[in-house]
């Protein structure tokens, strides 16, 4: 895939762009208020763009009229990994250093931490609380592990 073409819900002036890959798939529909079928594109692509809908708006994908899946490229569940993705505006978050630039990645020591795993509680709010000691192990960035919801009591 061009690293240029981004999937998922994609948000714009003119509404929303819906790109899902599913070469198998005989005919694939994102599903607002009701279904829309998304045109078969290249390689397995099938894409739709919706006007006048944006942020906040719940979907799914309808896979040949049978399964009904969340985005695999959501920005956000918020009714867990089984229901509806929802449209994201990330424009709207208030960066409060607009000027920073991280540090040269010759002087970056990564730790690839998973929440659900790193403290006895598997919480942000416990992890929070042993970040001066990352600090002082040396860890000067964090990547958390995993990016997306799973089913599980420790996602």
């Amino acid at each position: 895939m061009n690293a240029s073409v981004r999937f998922g819900a994609q948000l714009h002036a003119g509404g929303v762009t819906f790109r899902l890959w599913a070469p198998a798939a005989e005919r694939v529909e994102v599903v607002l208020d009701r279904a829309h079928p998304m045109p078969a594109q290249a390689a397995g692509w099938h894409e739709l763009t919706i006007p006048g809908i944006g942020a906040g708006t719940l979907y799914k994908y309808r896979i040949d009229g049978e399964i009904e899946v969340p985005d695999p490229a959501s920005h956000f569940q918020p009714q867990d990994i089984f229901g509806p993705s929802e449209v994201i505006d990330h424009a709207r978050f208030g960066w409060r250093t607009q000027d920073w630039r991280g540090r040269p990645w010759q002087d970056a020591v990564f730790l690839e931490l998973h929440v659900g795993a790193f403290t006895p509680e598997g919480t942000f709010r416990s992890a929070i609380a042993k970040l001066d000691h990352l600090a002082d192990a040396g860890i000067t960035a964090i990547e958390l592990m995993p990016v997306a919801d799973f089913a599980g009591r420790r996602n």
